[in-house]
């Protein structure tokens, strides 16, 4: 939105502004990310990361 409001002539601060504002968005995307996964207890992580990898490593495996 403010990019609208930069002149073209300004090619560098138009660069700068974008760059910081993808940085921003990505910042606000890892931090919303860390911050969900914390709001879980650890013991439930560790149950379900361990559900996942028995029900999904060992899928292609051949019965013996």
């Amino acid at each position: 939105m403010i990019l609208a409001l930069i002149p073209k002539d300004y090619d560098t601060l138009i660069l700068v502004t974008y760059l910081f504002s993808k940085l921003s968005a990505g910042i606000g995307f890892m931090m919303v990310w860390l911050i969900t996964a914390e709001l879980y207890p650890t013991n439930l992580r560790a149950q379900v990361r361990e559900n996942y990898r028995n029900k999904y490593f060992f899928a292609f495996d051949l019965p013996k």
